[in-house]
């Protein structure tokens, strides 16, 4: 709907009042167009629009401010190149990609709200978002210092207070990825036009998901960003999606083209929602809606994530119970095991000492009978050995010792 004759089809004041009452999605829906041509119409019509994530910070309670409808006679000054067939730019070997106008403008708008709300930062965002704000401004430097020595070839870049390490080419061949020198796995995955508009939008989630009765929380070195709520959490982490692709770089020595692979940030966000255990939900922009206008879907997956949780938590806790119980069984049936192998051990010492104690009463009685046989034999006559009373006296007190029927039973009155 680009000629005249469609655009008059619309009704400009009306259509600025529905632009800035419900999100543009839901007013293409209404003309049967999706949310990007109504953008477009607008622009072609000179019809301010809310910045991304203009829904979300009026959700959370930010002042927003509603530019006035200009006259039709005002025209801007200047007209952003549409993205589509954009060619890329070569500058001394590098391939730059231009990224679209309206992403350009969304990174610049989220950006100066983060600026605008620097006081309601999350705390536990401040970390990472510190890292990457130095690590954004090392990047600055590199391509300042790149940028002169392809202005002054054959020339030192002039020594600086702080030394500078790495490379702008080579920091463009990877993405212009923040934080990359880290073997650490982070919570956010950005590119250096990116990171501030996924910090922000990882910040609304923080300050949403504790209105909803989640805590936040930062886990493994700001690898995952945790929402915790009765007892069972999921993680999240942002991502942009990258490009890969070849340049060539020339050889200054014979001149050969040598092909060097590339990764070229898009500039759109993916948002993984982690399940505790197993599972994953992923979302990202639209074409027609970025992820700032996706809270519902973001908090639709985060709820059901967190269910799966749950469920998880319930689950690890059913195992944990049984796993109790059966270390209850077996510590019973333990201990009853050993009961009974002492019973028996006892049962097995107690005949031991009764055949000890009968065959130490065999052998008193045999000790007895062996004494009367030689006192028999000094009553016929008999004559005894030098010693025989002594003896005789010792061999009594044996026997007796042998004999251990008086503690069984005892003597006859």
């Amino acid at each position: 709907m680009s000629n005249r004759r469609d655009l008059n089809s619309f009704h400009r004041a009306q259509l600025y009042e529905e632009v800035w009452t419900i999100p543009m999605v839901h007013v293409g829906k209404k003309y049967g167009l999706s949310g990007t041509a109504i953008k477009r119409i607008c622009d072609e019509l000179h019809i301010p629009v809310p910045e991304p994530g203009h829904w979300t910070r009026a959700e959370l309670g930010h002042s927003v401010q509603r530019p006035p409808l200009p006259a039709l006679s005002e025209q801007p000054t200047t007209k952003a190149a549409s993205p589509i067939g954009a060619r890329p730019v070569r500058k001394r070997g590098l391939v730059e990609t231009p990224r679209p106008a309206s992403d350009e403008r969304a990174v610049d708008r989220i950006g100066m709200a983060a600026r605008q709300t620097r006081e309601r930062w999350h705390p536990m965002l401040n970390g990472l978002r510190q890292q990457m704000e130095k690590d954004a401004g090392k990047a600055d430097q590199l391509k300042k210092k790149h940028d002169w020595e392809q202005a002054h070839p054959g020339k030192k870049y002039p020594t600086l207070p702080e030394v500078i390490y790495g490379n702008w080419e080579y920091f463009c061949d990877a993405g212009q990825l923040l934080l990359t020198l880290t073997h650490r796995k982070l919570v956010a995955r950005l590119s250096l036009d990116c990171y501030k508009r996924g910090l922000s939008l990882l910040n609304a989630i923080c300050h949403q998901a504790e209105q909803r009765g989640y805590s936040v929380s930062m886990q493994q070195g700001e690898e995952r960003l945790r929402l915790s709520r009765d007892e069972a959490y999921v993680e999240l982490r942002i991502t942009e999606k990258l490009v890969a692709g070849i340049r060539y770089r020339v050889n200054s020595w014979d001149k050969s083209r040598q092909p060097v692979r590339t990764r070229t940030a898009t500039g759109k966000l993916a948002l993984f929602v982690e399940r505790q255990g197993t599972g994953q939900t992923e979302l990202a922009d639209r074409p027609d809606e970025l992820l700032e206008n996706q809270f519902d879907r973001i908090f639709e997956a985060i709820e059901h994530q967190h269910k799966g949780s749950l469920a998880r938590v319930a689950e690890r806790a059913k195992w944990e119970q049984d796993r109790r119980e059966s270390e209850i069984r077996r510590q019973e049936e333990e201990r009853q095991r050993r009961e009974a192998q002492r019973r028996c051990e006892e049962e097995t010492q107690q005949r031991q000492a009764l055949i000890s104690e009968v065959d130490d009463w065999q052998r008193a009685e045999l000790i007895r009978a062996y004494l009367t046989m030689l006192d028999s034999r000094i009553g016929d006559g008999g004559q005894t050995m030098d010693g025989y009373s002594q003896w005789r006296a010792w061999a009594q007190v044996v026997a007796n010792d042998l004999d251990r029927s008086d503690h069984r039973v005892g003597p006859c009155a």
